[in-house]
């Protein structure tokens, strides 16, 4: 349980909303902020897509939280401890190949939760090594998008349809 934890505490800094708000509980259900989580087992990378998500949500003056999970089996964690917590996500960017649990994989569980109501509807987004035509069957009825790496400006406009 304390991994979890400390993990919960170190992913804030992951964040435009103040130190103070950020303590505040309501800022879970806080429809204002967009939360978001990267799901990816290469740390460099992780780092990277939040940088970018960072920078990119800031220019449009858009108050957010990432989390941030090495691997599939990590982040279905994270949305089962929201349930109860309720902290919901609106946003989650996950890789295809990742150790315990493909992306892929992960995504169909999270349709399926959110097709029998057990948690809300998240966008799920991939950004892979693989051509994205490689996940046709999947895209439009468990992902949203589907990119190749690396995640891009373009990618972000078409993921949150701000511009």
């Amino acid at each position: 349980m304390n991994f979890y934890r400390e993990k919960e505490f170190k992913l804030h800094k992951n964040s435009n909303i103040s130190e103070e708000k950020r303590r505040n509980t309501e800022i879970k259900n806080n429809n204002d902020v967009l939360r978001i989580l990267v799901v990816d087992d290469e740390k460099l990378v992780r780092r990277s897509h939040i940088k970018i998500i960072s920078k990119y949500l800031e220019k449009n003056n858009i108050l957010f939280i990432i989390d941030e999970y090495e691997d599939g089996i990590e982040c279905l964690y994270k949305i089962y401890k929201g349930i109860n917590d309720e902290l919901k996500y609106n946003v989650i960017i996950t890789d295809e190949t990742m150790n315990f649990l493909k992306g892929s994989f992960m995504s169909k569980i999270l349709k399926k939760l959110i097709t029998d109501k057990v948690i809300d509807d998240i966008k799920i987004i991939m950004v892979t090594s693989y051509e994205p035509e490689n996940f046709i069957d999947l895209q439009g009825t468990i992902l949203e998008k589907i990119f190749t790496k690396p995640l891009s400006i373009n990618n972000l406009d078409k993921i949150f349809s701000l511009n």
